[in-house]
């Protein structure tokens, strides 16, 4: 339910405002005390249990770890890295300048993806009127002329036929594999299959592959400035990407790394890395 009651622009908000605070000599403590003070109700309590945490000597990023339903595991690296460097104001800012602009990212690429998704539901609203209100009536003039009809056309009525007497069947039947779809896309096989399909498929894939690098590149400069490891940066990367493709080979890279390969070797013998980005990490 947190997840989707706090925002990612909530987040943003917070660490502006956390930013501000400590520039002005505010302590943590009390930043997050006035910061409670939001509008946002789910956000209001989760602060308040972080406060409480903080007046106990935990530090910040520990507090956040108890909601990483709220906070990602990349975030709360990042301030990990500010706390241990004494740079908790830059890492502050910095996190809410990335996350605003990942929450715009991600509203740009939604808002790409809704005009085909609004075309293909509106194409099955309007196959499934013509097959129950249009081809009646002609397989009715048909009928009265007692035509020879092609296969196909037979085959096409007689959906028709069935889809008019069975609707509520058609509907119950889509529901169920939607239903089945989702129970194995749930699975590991499945997450697997969605993973390959997805940078995989023709248009869209392309654009799963680029969105991926984007926010690869974005965040893996953002936990590097705020002094994260590169080993643990890779490993926090690992853990963020639902992709299981991408996993695999972040989870191999962090290995490869601890054992001295370069994180360039290692990308350029992947072919889910632009070769670009091999040689821009060689350099």
């Amino acid at each position: 339910f947190l997840r989707f009651s706090i925002k990612p622009r909530d987040r943003g908000l917070l660490y502006r405002q956390l930013t501000t605070m400590l520039k002005a000599g505010v302590s943590i403590t009390q930043a997050i005390e006035i910061a409670k003070q939001t509008p946002n109700k789910s956000l209001s309590r989760v602060l308040s249990e972080m406060s409480l945490g903080l007046e106990n000597g935990f530090p910040l990023s520990r507090c956040m770890e108890n909601y990483p339903q709220v906070f990602p595991n990349i975030e709360i690296g990042v301030l990990k890295a500010g706390e241990a460097t004494g740079k908790m104001e830059t890492v502050l800012n910095e996190l809410s300048i990335e996350v605003a602009r990942s929450a715009s990212f991600m509203a740009k690429i939604r808002g790409a993806m809704m005009y085909p998704i609004f075309i293909m539901v509106v194409m099955t609203i309007v196959i499934f009127i013509v097959m129950i209100k249009i081809i009646p009536p002609i397989d009715e003039i048909f009928k009265e002329q007692n035509l020879a009809l092609p296969l196909q056309t037979q085959i096409l009525i007689s959906m028709s036929r069935f889809m008019a007497s069975y609707w509520y069947l058609c509907i119950l039947g889509v529901l169920a594999i939607v239903g089945a779809i989702a129970g194995f896309l749930s699975t590991k096989i499945g997450k697997q299959v969605k993973s390959v399909a997805s940078i995989n498929m023709p248009v869209f894939g392309q654009m799963v592959r680029e969105v991926f690098y984007a926010r690869f590149t974005k965040t893996f400069s953002l936990l590097l400035v705020a002094g994260v490891p590169i080993i643990e940066s890779v490993a926090i990367l690992g853990t963020t990407t639902s992709n299981t493709i991408y996993k695999e080979l972040l989870d191999k890279l962090s290995i490869s790394l601890e054992q001295g390969s370069q994180m360039s070797t290692v990308l350029k013998q992947s072919n889910y890395f632009p070769p670009l980005m091999s040689q821009m990490l060689l350099v």
